[in-house]
């Protein structure tokens, strides 16, 4: 059975000693074709895009082509983020991908795009290279895993805990909706302090207050959906500022519509 405090410590003492240089634990890839700084450019880009961070994702996959033109392991990347539809480029990037040699870890990575079933391949991808935490991570969603997706998020963070912020998210929200596991709020704060702790990004913050939220607290979502902006700039995080703000002010956001309408009706 896997604890949770347990985890909880780990993954504290992983954000008070990373980032450093990269260990094999620390590395979303055992090995790739790329240098030593392309290599850490693209790992960096996966934790971004393990935290739906994708504009800063695509710029790290971008960046490691810019310092080693060669690095496949960024071309995989990119091509793994493009659209699937008729609109999109997957499809052209995967063309351009057919007949490339890389490393174990590239291939099984390409593997696992042109599967029907990603997470199921992912995991018999984790069988073979065990020091690979990309595919343990995609593996926690498998059908063929013994662990519930909780349960597979839970030993992931055990395993490799400085990369562990993609699962404490996720965790966060399964006790924040009831997602295989039961409703706790408390549970849910704990994960997002751990993932604010490990990962102080734009994702981070923008799940605390979506989660803050849910369970009504609506100044804390508003607080850290402006720490969200400050972090990832205004796009979507701006837009949800606003709304937060309004639910937490609802009564006085009602009033001002009651007087406007009032106001309309007795010229």
């Amino acid at each position: 059975m896997i604890v949770r405090n347990r985890i909880l410590a780990v993954v504290a003492l992983a954000a008070a000693f990373w980032p450093g240089s990269l260990t094999a634990q620390d590395q979303w890839l055992s090995e790739t074709s790329c240098s030593d700084a392309a290599h850490t450019i693209v790992n960096e880009g996966i934790t971004a895009w393990g935290n739906v961070e994708h504009g800063r994702a695509k710029g790290m996959y971008q960046a490691a082509l810019v310092v080693d033109p060669s690095c496949l392991a960024a071309k995989i990347a990119l091509a793994d983020m493009a659209n699937g539809a008729e609109w999109g480029t997957r499809s052209s990037q995967m063309e351009a991908l057919a007949d490339v040699s890389g490393t174990a870890s590239e291939m099984a990575w390409l593997d696992i795009m042109h599967s029907s079933n990603g997470p199921n391949t992912a995991y018999e991808k984790a069988q073979d290279l065990p020091d690979d935490a990309l595919f343990h991570y995609w593996a926690s969603w498998s059908e063929h895993s013994e662990l519930t997706v909780a349960e597979g998020h839970m030993a992931f963070a055990e395993r490799f805990p400085s990369l562990a912020a993609g699962s404490l998210n996720t965790l966060a929200y399964a006790y924040a909706q009831g997602d295989g596991v039961d409703i706790d709020e408390v549970k849910a704060r704990e994960f997002l302090r751990s993932y604010l702790r490990l990962y102080n990004e734009a994702n981070a913050h923008d799940s605390f207050a979506e989660i803050s939220a849910i369970f009504g607290d609506y100044e804390g979502a508003v607080r850290h959906q402006q720490h969200a902006v400050d972090r990832g700039g205004a796009t979507v995080y701006g837009e949800r500022v606003a709304m937060y703000w309004r639910l937490a002010n609802k009564e006085d956001y009602r009033q001002a519509v009651v007087d406007a309408v009032n106001v309309l009706a007795n010229p």
